[in-house]
């Protein structure tokens, strides 16, 4: 018998089980592996409302509510795979059973979910893909009953000389799309993992090279505004100044004109850097 998405969930749970947390550290793992951001995922597991970005830092900077996260993340990629397969293995079952009954359009449509299950079409070719979808085009195909043709009246035979056809100019060679990316399974648990070393790295860094720097921060995020790309620091020349709490101000480089100065976000930073560094596909 086929296990289910929650009992196999549960097993991949236990065999990686990290030490159980307070209750309002779990709620905010779970939280940060639904979606949230670090600021909202706090708030709603019961921290003070006004500090919950420092607090949000704070906890994903921690060893065991990171382990956390990265092991509930992996559950709930096993829990979508399994479910995944199930469908597929439903519409097979369909799919064999409209061929035996002749049903030709009733198989060609559960070949096409299972396509598009499988991820060989573009969404962009045809049309919204998912769960959802798929599943209401089976309504539509395997509940209704398909209708009958009716029988289409022979035309008389009228004899009509064969017009010489028209020049066709010759086709366009269409380029091919090629393929959207397919990320990998734990692609969302390797940006975090990032994140975290990168905040934890430039937060040691400069707590250890300019602690005066380090205490005027409003949360540790803002420590990566110190730090190129490669985690290295920054002349102080070049250090941006504090606009806003999480607002820098850069005197250059701006995206749209280098010579001008912009001002950029530290969750942003922290986010390019870490899909930069987990731009890998499958």
């Amino acid at each position: 018998m086929p296990r289910s998405a929650e009992a196999s969930a549960e097993t991949n749970t236990a065999a990686n089980t990290s030490p159980p947390l307070p209750h309002r550290q779990e709620a905010f793992a779970r939280h940060i592996v639904a979606g949230c951001s670090q600021a909202e995922a706090a708030r709603r597991a019961g921290y003070a409302w006004d500090s919950a970005r420092q607090t949000g830092s704070r906890l994903v900077a921690d060893i065991n509510v990171a382990a956390r996260v990265a092991e509930l993340a992996l559950a709930k990629e096993d829990s979508h795979r399994q479910e995944h397969d199930d469908l597929v293995a439903n519409l097979k079952r369909l799919m064999t059973d409209s061929m035996s009954k002749k049903n030709v359009s009733g198989a060609l449509r559960a070949i096409d979910m299972i396509a598009r299950f499988q991820g060989h079409y573009a969404n962009g070719n045809r049309g919204q893909s998912g769960l959802a979808p798929a599943l209401a085009d089976a309504r539509d195909t395997f509940d209704a009953p398909t209708p009958e043709a009716e029988p289409v009246p022979e035309p008389e035979a009228v004899f009509d000389p064969p017009m010489p056809p028209k020049p066709q100019p010759p086709p366009e060679a269409a380029s091919p799309l090629p393929p959207p990316p397919r990320m990998r399974p734990d692609h969302g648990v390797r940006v975090l993992q990032a994140k975290v070393r990168l905040i934890s790295h430039c937060r040691d860094t400069l707590k250890s090279l300019h602690p005066e720097v380090y205490k005027s921060l409003d949360f540790a995020e803002e420590a990566t505004m110190f730090f190129n790309d490669a985690m290295d620091l920054l002349p102080q020349e070049e250090w941006p100044t504090r606009q806003a709490p999480g607002k820098w101000l850069w005197s250059r480089n701006n995206p749209a004109n280098p010579a001008l100065p912009w001002v950029q976000d530290a969750d942003d930073r922290i986010s390019s850097y870490a899909n930069a560094q987990n731009h890998d596909v499958s």
